[in-house]
């Protein structure tokens, strides 16, 4: 047998690897700025007309652990806007120093959002507004919390580290988006389960669901890690509505806030 005939009867070469996910796309540019500045809108859409509210009437009833709380939390916003910004200009060393303070804020944020909302409802307290409430912010810190930990595990891999560091960040908008569209998701699906995921969650959704669609357009597929914590996201959230119908979540929520 010649040598040519041998090669042509060899079976093709498997491939044992996936092909990595490309780290950069030439859209990416203008992409993840795009995607920081929604976040910014639902933010600011959803509590500068409260905050202008509580100026006007001079009504400052929230507990200063709120306000603080709120200052901490648009910090966190400022420094992934900075970030992004370092990454877009391939200033690679300040953006891991700066990453060192998210390290530190992670962990500060949960703690003072689950504090700051049990302050707030021992203050303000309601009794058929409070299990629905405190279930669904318990979800928001767990899933903010889980997918910014996340990130920070996985920031040797940067194509994953910046979407889950953007995934944790779209749960924190949650609040804005229940503040903007709110009363009319309610009006429109009603006061069951429905209405009250869409009232803080469905936002939140179409943001996870525009990134996937931009790494499905512009990488031709899905970021696994980003996808899976993005699922483990939408369940948490999932869980919040659910707990809060639940019989026995109302008097645990009034223990919890000291009723």
């Amino acid at each position: 047998m010649e040598p040519s005939a041998a090669i042509a009867m060899q079976p093709p070469a498997v491939q044992l690897r996936r092909p990595r996910f490309p780290l950069r796309h030439r859209w990416d540019a203008f992409a993840f700025p795009a995607f920081v500045l929604l976040i910014w809108i639902a933010v600011l859409m959803g509590f500068v007309p409260e905050v202008i509210d509580q100026v006007r009437t001079r009504s400052f009833s929230y507990p200063v652990l709120t306000h603080v709380h709120a200052l901490v939390f648009i910090s966190w916003l400022v420094l992934l806007t900075v970030q992004t910004a370092l990454v877009g200009s391939r200033n690679l060393r300040l953006h891991r120093k700066l990453g060192l303070a998210a390290v530190f804020m992670i962990p500060l944020m949960v703690v003072l959002g689950l504090t700051a909302s049990i302050s707030m409802f021992r203050r303000l307290y309601a009794p058929d507004f409070l299990p629905l409430t405190l279930s669904m912010r318990i979800a928001d810190m767990l899933s903010f919390g889980g997918a910014a930990a996340t990130g920070v595990i996985l920031r040797n891999n940067p194509s994953a580290h910046k979407r889950l560091m953007l995934l944790a960040t779209f749960c924190l908008a949650a609040a804005g988006f229940g503040r903007w569209w709110g009363d009319w998701m309610l009006a429109r699906f009603g006061t069951g389960f429905l209405g009250r995921w869409s009232f803080d969650y469905l936002g939140v959704l179409i943001l996870i669901v525009l990134l996937s669609g931009y790494d499905l357009i512009s990488r031709r597929r899905f970021n696994r890690p980003y996808l899976i914590t993005a699922a483990a996201v939408i369940a948490i959230q999932l869980t919040g509505v659910f707990v809060r119908g639940m019989p026995g979540w109302k008097p645990l929520a009034m223990t919890l806030i000291g009723r």
